[in-house]
């Protein structure tokens, strides 16, 4: 009897066991909501957060870079500025450098008054540097009134080619005198500059039909057919516009125009570039030198001079150079006219 009822409870504490068991599992998860809405919400917790930490640093990216940008547009904008008032201020003192060159060269002591024999002087103003380098135009060549002989003898420097000087030279004196115009010459200066700027039917892109009028500007040989503008930058340092004759001045001409005058050998020249280094050295010495050219030197000194200007400061190494051609006494209310003007801007 009492065997019979201990079986009912062994029964009874396997199924409680088997419940236990059936309890941790996916049926019992199953069976019970709360847990299974409770472990779904801390799934889309941790998701959300994630998305959040994504979204801040998108967002640090994104004004990282925005940031970024605009210290680089308040760098250029400095930058900018910087150069505006560099530029400013090497122009003003450039003029002040010319104005000062001029008050010496037109000085009424000897003592002085400045000689325009390329020597460079300095000028300290306003915590910066101004140097000046002056040369008498009379050294060039006239591309106006030149001889012919000059004009090919300076493009056979340039050139080196005999064929190619005597053939540039002769288009260069029939444009100058108009010879080659197959239209009436301009009757105006403004139908001059006109003619100068419109290509001719059938010229060559660049060039037109020879005005019959002086070159106004060294750079104006470019209109010329066969003056490339590389060849017109060589030629620029020995020519000018701004004489009033077609004679050289050996005391100031650079060594390849004496190379451009007839009949003189190299040791002539070496004779005279070391003989005008003494001041005292006369126009008539010099001439002596070179005799077989004779009939293309002159003696004439200005009105007409070259002034390099150079302006520097200490934070900012160079504030822009100008070389100007000026004309001195031309006009009673003026000491002094610039007939050219050109600026080499330097970045600071």
């Amino acid at each position: 009897m009492s065997q019979d009822c201990r079986r009912p409870h062994h029964a009874s504490s396997s199924i409680a066991a088997r419940a236990k068991a059936l309890g941790d599992g996916p049926v019992a998860a199953a069976s019970n909501p709360a847990h299974a809405t409770g472990a779904a919400g801390l799934r889309s917790a941790r998701g959300e957060a994630g998305f959040a930490l994504v979204l801040v640093l998108w967002l640090i990216v994104v004004l990282s870079l925005q940031i970024a940008a605009l210290n680089a547009s308040v760098r250029d904008s400095v930058r900018l500025v910087d150069n505006a008032i560099a530029s400013i201020r090497g122009e003003t003192l450039r003029h002040a450098g010319l104005e000062w060159a001029v008050a010496h060269l037109l000085a009424a002591d000897e003592r002085q008054r400045w000689q325009a024999d390329g020597s460079q002087r300095l000028l300290e103003l306003d915590g910066a540097e101004v140097t000046a380098t002056i040369t008498d135009e009379n050294g060039r060549i006239n591309i106006n009134l030149a001889d012919p002989v000059l004009l090919e003898g300076i493009l056979l420097v340039t050139t080196r080619s005999r064929r190619d000087a005597e053939t540039l030279s002769r288009r260069l004196v029939d444009w100058r005198s108009g010879s080659r115009r197959d239209a009436a010459a301009p009757t105006s200066f403004a139908e001059s500059r006109a003619s100068a700027s419109t290509p001719a039917m059938g010229s060559a892109a660049g060039t037109s039909e020879p005005p019959s009028r002086p070159f106004l500007d060294t750079a104006d040989l470019v209109r010329v057919p066969g003056f490339s503008e590389a060849l017109v930058q060589r030629l620029r340092p020995f020519l000018t516009t701004a004489t009033t004759s077609g004679r050289i001045n050996p005391r100031s001409a650079p060594e390849e125009v004496l190379r451009a005058l007839p009949g003189l050998t190299g040791d002539a020249i070496a004779r005279l570039l070391e003989a005008r280094k003494s001041p005292r050295t006369s126009a008539e010495e010099l001439a002596a030198l070179l005799a077989p050219a004779r009939t293309h030197l002159g003696t004439t000194r200005g009105p007409a001079y070259r002034i390099r200007l150079e302006a520097r400061s200490g934070r900012l190494r160079a504030l822009g150079r100008t070389e100007a051609v000026i004309v001195l006494g031309q006009n009673a209310a003026a000491p002094y006219a610039i007939i050219s003007w050109r600026d080499q801007l330097t970045a600071p």
